[in-house]
């Protein structure tokens, strides 16, 4: 389709010059510029443009008609400004003919249904811009009866302007004599308000030419009954532009497009705009239209992707062929084509539901928009003795009643949808394992990113070697195989520390034997060296001490260790007078070495060597692109690492000595204070959930110790909030510990953000988190911490148990290993029980805040048939998604305290009644066995 879209803007443009144009040499078709005022006349164009108030404009056109004879009051063009002009009365033009007219100013209220007579057969083209026209009750300034006066006009814009509807029958004509038979591009809109918000019937029935109709970017809602029909039948193609747009599926009349009498092109999506809402198209409106017509088509667009949910509403079009008249559809589920998507829907039976999934199938219309309480199920089904009776919240909330209409739309919601989509797989049961069936795609997204990743990690030994500027008490011993790795030419390396000399100022070499500049690099490695060998012959821990700090000078009198440390000191904004009680544990026998060494070593040798060390680890800051260019020659010869580009290395040391000041840059971008508040209010009812389940806890006997003791935890979300204080940022401390920012912006990436996503994943770890504190602790001598005592810690001894046996008894086939529970027993029960608490202050929320928060639990994209319930659930096991190999999971199962993330997803949820209730899991499956074991 061709649009004959006008550019506003070069309108405008067009206009304020001709308007602003101080005089022109008049021709003789034109009347002296005296009589012309306050317009202006070209007699080359044939164009008059005028601006000022109503008298004037009245006067000037009677001034006009006076002056010039009947046959030369034909012009090409009028331009009317009428920054001040505020109707257009009858016969506004005294004769004067025009083939274009352009009305502008926002002052335009109204046109009387005669303005136009006297150039009503003249005019081809009708624009309209940045007005305020409206639709009068006054019948004699209707605005659609002087747009049907015009018999020949042939386009029509109106670009702005107040008007609400387009009225049934809006083009009728007053009579016969003014049937328009020219008019075929009708652009109302064109993007600069958006005013219309609905179509009525036969509102242009009477335009038997039309070919192309415009309607994007206004705010259209709802299309009446045959507002598309024509009493003239036509075999030319009319096409119907509805981008940008608020329509939905119930947005249209069951025959608005039917008895067209000629073929139709809808678009409702184009590069003028999208229609989110529109996130089905109902049969009932759109068989009819594309079976009265085979040459009808919906165009959905091309770059609107995503938003279409291909779900069982959709399977009228595959089941009566109609693809090919269905352009640019593309499900919202991963972009698979439709015949896909339904082929999967019937292959779970279409409004029957998913086996292990309630509410997957069977979403009703809208009916209110209020959640109504409801009393839940019989709780036996899901609990048994292990569980306590409490486990289940008195009430929960029916969700049946959202649907397609209660949809978050926006892009942020799209991109969310997207991402969880993504990694979901649907061709599992979620009652078999959970994990698989939220993360089963996971791998098919990360894979090649891992493996990256993975790649660009090794090759780093040589770093060990050369990446320290300061002195270390305590080395890692250096084997020899990772020894003879760090430097495989020692001839590049001396070369490499040559031509970085160089580059700062030292002598170049001819050859390498007459120059001191590679001499220096060859003692420098040697020197270095001998550090690496002193570093590897560590005689062991029985040779590690703790000292006093100022006997430090006794071993290595060579070092001034107060300076150092009185500079490492400051940078953690502590004290130097610290280091008078500081005490330090130091390797003798490195450190014996160490003076030794010194005191053989030239003070030059060492000089030159600290200063090699300055160099190779600032030297990016001024030796820019030429000292990449050595130090990746460098790099590439000795191992398969690429050197850092720029940007990295300028980042480290800032990372490295002003850690908030980046923090703080970060924040200003990433963490508004709105997110932040919001993150804040997740934190504090999550806490005050934790503390509900504590109450609620017989077998504690000294419950307000328990509760006093998590409600003293300090909430820090995101910085501290002395960070944005200019006068606390410069004394910053580091002593607490906060809900860091890249963390809150991994799970919190915008404003749109559903409740139940926020809770699932950031509800939960602060739930974990907040559990810990409430864990058993000892004293040196093995005694109890307050507030445990020994008859409430049996009855916990008792509970985490049932943890370790069921965490014990997960094999895991990839690394042939079962898991060992008393390991991560108690993180195990920090799981379940932040899940518990986020969850509980989920539903709490939403009973406190039914209409309150309505909005924020829409449901999203892609997801309709699910409830917030479930994608609560989702969104917490989503976030442990891993693309993990056996030899991990090996490593986590032997050395870790956190159950490998498959295990601390379907464990936690396994243990929790709501989740089986929301999947409609049976009792005895994987995700809802017959015992439960849970803490608190």
């Amino acid at each position: 389709m061709y649009l004959k879209i006008i550019s506003f803007y070069s309108v405008v443009i067009l206009v304020l010059l001709l308007c602003e144009i101080n005089g022109t040499e008049n021709g003789a078709l034109c009347p002296p510029q005296s009589l012309m005022i306050p317009c202006i006349c070209n007699s080359t164009t044939r164009e008059i443009s005028c601006k000022g108030s109503d008298i004037a404009i009245d006067s000037v056109f009677e001034r006009i008609a006076r002056f010039l004879p009947e046959s030369d009051r034909d012009f090409e063009a009028l331009y009317l400004n009428a920054r001040s002009v505020s109707r257009l009365e009858a016969n506004q033009f005294k004769g004067i003919r025009f083939r274009q007219i352009l009305l502008g100013g926002t002052k335009l209220t109204h046109i009387h249904r005669d303005a136009f007579r006297g150039t009503h057969l003249h005019v081809k083209e009708l624009f309209a811009f940045a007005t305020n026209l409206s639709i009068s009750d006054d019948h004699n300034y209707n605005l659609f009866e002087s747009i049907s006066l015009l018999k020949n006009l042939q386009r029509l814009v109106i670009s702005g302007s107040n008007i609400h509807t387009i009225p049934e029958r809006a083009f009728k004509p007053r009579d016969e004599r003014s049937i328009q038979t020219e008019l075929t591009d009708i652009e109302l809109g064109l993007g600069v308000s958006a005013s219309i918000t609905s179509v009525g019937s036969h509102a242009f029935a009477s335009l038997p030419s039309l070919r192309t109709l415009s309607l994007s970017n206004q705010a259209i809602t709802y299309i009446s009954r045959k507002a598309f029909s024509f009493d003239e039948p036509s075999n030319k193609t009319l096409a119907i532009d509805l981008t940008g747009n608020h329509l939905n599926g119930n947005s249209f009349d069951s025959q608005a497009f039917i008895d067209a009498n000629r073929p139709i092109k809808i678009y409702f999506g184009l590069s003028s705009g999208c229609n989110r809402n529109l996130t089905f198209l109902n049969q009932t409106v759109f068989e009819p239209f594309l079976n009265d017509n085979q040459l009808n088509t919906i165009d959905m667009g091309r770059g609107c992707g995503g938003h279409v949910l291909c779900d069982c509403r959709m399977r009228w079009i595959v089941a009566g062929n109609y693809e090919q008249q269905i352009k640019n559809l593309k499900c919202g589920d991963g972009g698979q084509p439709l015949i896909d998507s339904i082929a999967r829907l019937d292959a779970q039976k279409c409004g029957s539901g998913v086996p292990g999934m309630a509410g997957v199938g069977q979403n009703p219309m809208f009916t209110g928009s209020s959640l109504k309480p409801r009393v839940v199920g019989n709780k036996s089904r899901s609990l048994t003795a292990d569980e306590d009776e409490d486990n289940e919240l008195e009430t929960d909330y029916d969700y049946s009643e959202l649907s397609r209409a209660d949809m978050c739309l926006t892009d942020e919601c799209y991109e969310i949808s997207t991402e969880m989509n993504k990694y979901l797989n649907k061709t599992l049961n979620p009652c078999d394992n959970f994990y698989d069936y939220a993360c089963g795609r996971w791998e098919d997204s990360h894979l090649l990113e891992y493996l990256v990743q993975l790649l660009s990690n090794g090759g780093k030994e040589y770093d060990n070697f050369i990446s320290h500027s300061s002195f270390v008490l305590s080395q890692t011993i250096l084997s020899d195989m990772n020894r003879k790795s760090l430097v495989k030419d020692i001839a590049s390396y001396a070369k490499y520390i040559h031509d970085v000399s160089v580059l700062f100022g030292a002598p170049a070499s001819v050859h390498p034997s007459d120059n001191k500049t590679i001499t220096s690099a060859i003692e420098i490695i040697k020197f270095e060296s001998e550090i690496a060998k002193i570093s590897e012959k560590s005689m062991g821990k029985e040779f590690q001490l703790e000292r006093q700090f100022k006997t430090l000078d006794c071993f290595i009198p060579e070092v001034n260790w107060t300076d150092i440390f009185a500079n490492v000191l400051q940078n953690h904004n502590m004290s130097a007078n610290a280091l008078n009680d500081m005490n330090v544990i130091v390797d003798m026998h490195y450190m014996i070495r160490l003076s030794k060494l010194l005191r053989k070593t030239s003070p030059t040798v060492i000089a030159n060597y600290l200063g090699w060390r300055v160099a190779e680890t600032m030297g990016f800051l001024v030796g820019g692109p030429q000292f990449l260019d050595h130090q990746r020659t460098f790099h590439d010869i000795q191992s398969n690492e690429r050197t850092k580009t720029l940007w990295k290395q300028c980042l480290k040391p800032l990372k490295t000595h002003l850690p908030y000041l980046l923090t703080r840059e970060y924040a200003k971008k990433y963490l508004t204070q709105p997110e932040r508040h919001r993150v804040y209010e997740i934190v504090k009812s999550v806490k005050q959930s934790f503390i509900e389940l504590m109450e609620e806890k017989q077998w504690l006997d000294n419950k307000s110790e328990f509760i006093n003791k998590v409600s003293t935890i300090r909430e820090n979300v995101g910085y501290p909030d002395w960070l944005f204080d200019d006068n606390q940022f410069l004394a910053f401390h580091q002593n607490l510990q906060y809900l860091l920012v890249y963390f809150i912006r991994l799970f919190m990436t915008a404003k749109d953000r559903r409740i139940y996503i926020n809770f699932g994943s950031i509800g939960s770890f602060v739930g974990h988190e907040i559990s810990h504190a409430s864990m058993p602790r000892y004293n040196a001598d093995e005694r109890l911490l307050y507030p445990w005592n020994d008859s409430n810690i049996n009855v916990f001894l008792s509970k985490a148990k049932c943890f370790v046996d069921q965490y014990s008894a997960y094999f895991d086939q990839s690394s042939d290993m079962n898991l060992d529970g008393m390991k991560t027993f108690e993180e195990d029960i920090g799981d379940i029980a932040g899940l518990k608490a986020s969850f509980n202050a989920f539903n709490n929320i939403i009973k406190q805040n039914l209409n309150k928060i309505y909005n924020d639990i829409k449901l999203l994209p892609n997801f309709s048939q699910y409830t917030p319930q479930q994608l609560f659930f989702l969104s917490y096991a989503q976030k442990w998604c891993r693309y993990i190999i056996p030899s991990q999971v090996r490593h986590k199962i032997l050395r870790g305290v956190h159950s490998p993330e498959k295990y601390r997803v379907n464990g936690a949820l396994s243990n929790f009644g709501h989740f089986s209730k929301a999947f409609d899991c049976p009792l005895g499956s994987n995700m809802n066995p017959e015992v439960k074991c849970e803490m608190w």
